[in-house]
């Protein structure tokens, strides 16, 4: 069928030859049907003529005959037939008895039984005692005979017949038909042309429309129609180029606010735009704190410039590796990054992902500042801490200002074991070491006992050595995602 298809689109005419084929067609059924009414009217007319004519010239040989026939004059009236065929028209001319006998003729005559006084003709003659006409033929010619009554003081002394040759009246309506068909093929020749050229005129802007719907189908948004048009067609070109530039605009948009924002708390605004309220909703998820170990000390010993490009780059790292984890990043601070995992979609492995993206970055970070120290460039170390827990995640701040985030004690601890973090080290909190997945997943060792505002006794945290080894390959897999090269052997765990 699809086929089937293909093969009528090709076979298909172009517009601007269906639209010249309809104009013609149009101009030639106007034409023919002009022709039709003309034709039509003129032969009427000329039948109405004709019979008039028929019915006159009848009725005068009745009144020249009245009185020869009265007296027997047969010559007076022989010379009054004779004298009447003078046209091409009228083809016969006789005087018959009142019982219908032929007396005196000239030229064509019926030549069969005068119908003159048939049971028709003559009820014809006693409803309007003026005429009656019949129509005979010979051969291909057509033939129309008048008759009407000779009467004198009441009484009918006879017949006047005259006869009348149709067939001119048929050879005048066939001349009309050929001059109107030629009027039509000739009309239809000089109009073909241009109907063909206004075709393509008014067809050009439908095709010009064709394209930039084919591009914005493409993805070519940038396509505008540069044509200044004050008709229709000009209307609906600027209505697609407002379009197009409401779609760029719409990208430019998002694409900043992915730079801005995660792409999962984008997606979901840019999915709910118009009721985007403060406000949120309680989630289990996990938080991870990346801060960078010793920045101020970084920061006065560097150029401003050259610490926003650094942190930049490993920043950047860091995001890919935590979408790489199906994570988000909720927030920059400064020089630490905020990480969250089951905030937006129901992740029930949060905990784990929290985990490995950890894992991953510490990879990371430490063949970049392997290859800055080969490069003799200063290593930039990061602490991390990790807590999972129930927490409010949703818009937060005012109606003019609000950050899509997380908050909670569970955060707020996450925070903690991050300052309680040394360089380069994990440290998680106890819900998520007792987590089976977490004691099966990775090597993990009690750390210390920390105090927190509210708790009476010092919490237990605990410290991430490294991933197990049915996993390392994973880790180093999405490594070389990220970097685009191999871990050097040895990497994954904590030195």
């Amino acid at each position: 069928m699809k086929s089937l298809h293909r093969i009528i689109d090709i076979l298909r005419p172009p517009l601007a030859v269906r639209l010249a084929a309809l104009l013609v067609f149009v101009i030639c059924g106007a034409m023919a049907t002009l022709g039709w009414v003309i034709s039509t009217t003129l032969s009427d007319i000329q039948a109405r003529q004709a019979d008039d004519f028929g019915a006159a010239m009848s009725r005068y040989l009745a009144r020249m005959a009245r009185e020869p026939l009265m007296a027997g004059d047969s010559l007076s009236l022989n010379v009054m037939v004779t004298s009447l065929l003078s046209g091409d028209s009228l083809v016969g001319a006789e005087i018959l008895s009142d019982k219908g006998e032929l007396l005196v003729s000239s030229g064509l005559t019926f030549s069969s039984k005068n119908p003159v006084l048939s049971r028709g003709i003559r009820a014809r003659f006693a409803e309007n005692s003026s005429l009656a006409s019949w129509q005979w033929r010979i051969g291909r010619a057509t033939h129309v005979s008048y008759a009407a009554p000779v009467r004198y003081q009441g009484y009918t002394a006879g017949y006047a017949v005259v006869t009348f040759n149709r067939s001119y009246l048929e050879q005048s309506r066939e001349t009309t038909i050929d001059i109107i068909l030629f009027a039509t093929l000739v009309t239809t020749v000089l109009a073909a042309f241009p109907a063909y050229f206004i075709s393509r005129r008014v067809s050009a802007p439908v095709h010009r429309i064709m394209d930039g719907v084919e591009a914005f189908r493409g993805g070519d948004f940038n396509f505008r129609f540069k044509e200044r048009r004050r008709d229709e067609f000009g209307q609906l070109m600027e209505a697609l180029n407002h379009m197009a530039a409401g779609i760029v605009r719409k990208e430019q948009l998002e694409g900043m606010l992915n730079r801005y924002l995660s792409p999962q708390v984008v997606a979901s605004i840019l999915k709910d735009v118009d009721d985007v309220t403060l406000g949120g909703r309680r989630i289990r998820g996990s938080v991870i704190f990346a801060d960078v170990v010793g920045f101020t000390r970084l920061s006065e010993s560097m150029e401003p410039e050259k610490v926003a490009g650094i942190l930049n780059h490993y920043f950047g790292l860091i995001n890919r590796a935590c979408e790489l984890c199906l994570g988000m990043v909720d927030k920059y601070m400064g020089d630490c990054a905020m990480l969250v995992f089951g905030a937006l979609d129901n992740d029930p492995d949060h905990c784990f992902h929290a985990v490995f993206c950890a894992e991953l970055i510490r990879l990371i970070i430490r063949e970049e500042n392997r290859r800055r120290q080969e490069a003799g460039e200063t290593a930039i170390e990061f602490r991390m801490g990790i807590n999972t827990g129930t927490m409010l995640a949703g818009n937060l701040g005012s109606k003019n200002r609000m950050d899509y985030t997380v908050v909670g004690d569970s955060v707020n601890l996450a925070s903690r074991l991050c300052g309680v973090s040394g360089p380069g080290q994990i440290i998680i909190s106890e819900d998520i070491y007792r987590r089976p997945m977490i004691q099966q997943r990775f090597r993990v060792v009690e750390h210390e006992r920390i105090r927190l505002r509210g708790f009476e006794e010092k919490v237990p945290t605990y410290k991430v050595l490294g991933i197990a080894p049915h996993y390392l390959e994973r880790l180093r897999e999405n490594f070389r995602v990220i970097t685009g090269y191999d871990p050097r052997d040895g990497e994954g765990e904590e030195r």
